[in-house]
């Protein structure tokens, strides 16, 4: 049969066991300050992510409503256009012009080229 070890401690606290239980504290201490510090620093991660993502949803839902509106309101504007221009066409005959107001005459006359200009010698001079 093993011989059983028996522990042997007072129950008195002396200062030594004060001093141990500081250095504990302190330890202990530290490592949850740097573990309260990594927890705020992910923690704002975290919510830098959400903060981004809720704008990038915003700028989605506020894109696909200035899409909608735009299809929406594009075919009535070339409808309104176009009733416009058959309302002014008659009008526009008596007065006896064919071409619509809103377009220029094309021009007659041709757009000549710049002429070319030639690259000046390099100096060989030096200071000096």
């Amino acid at each position: 049969m093993a011989a059983s070890k028996t522990a042997h401690f007072s129950a008195d606290p002396n200062l030594r066991h004060a001093w141990l239980a500081s250095l504990g504290l302190i330890a202990v201490a530290r490592r949850e300050a740097g573990n309260a510090l990594a927890n705020t620093a992910a923690a704002a991660d975290r919510l830098q992510r959400r903060a981004a993502g809720y704008a990038v949803d915003a700028l989605d839902i506020a894109r696909g409503g200035v899409l909608t509106l735009r299809e929406r309101i594009e075919p009535r504007v070339a409808g309104f256009g176009a009733e416009f221009e058959a309302r002014l066409a008659p009008v526009l005959g008596k007065l006896g012009s064919v071409a619509s107001p809103s377009r220029k005459p094309a021009s007659k006359t041709a757009r000549r080229a710049a002429p070319r200009r030639t690259a000046k010698p390099a100096s060989t001079r030096t200071r000096g």
